[in-house]
């Protein structure tokens, strides 16, 4: 079976990737993926302006999709 895994990393210079989420569907994997993203986004745009840095410049983050293949 078959399952795809949506992996996201919050600092490429410091840390790895970890599972986020697991789907049944592509397409599912990268809905979740979007939101994601877009969740981040807008978490740093509502920091105060004298905080607030270059989006990837200052959170060089990453985000993945990996399909899995499961024994059973």
């Amino acid at each position: 079976m078959k399952v795809y895994g949506f992996y996201y990393c919050d600092c490429i210079y410091e840390s790895a990737f970890a599972l986020h989420s697991l789907h049944y569907s592509l397409k599912g994997a990268y809905r979740a993926m979007k939101e994601h993203r877009i969740k981040t986004f807008n978490d740093w745009r509502a920091l105060p302006n004298q905080f607030r840095k270059p989006f990837l410049d200052t959170f060089p983050k990453s985000w993945r999709v990996r399909s899995i293949e499961i024994e059973y």
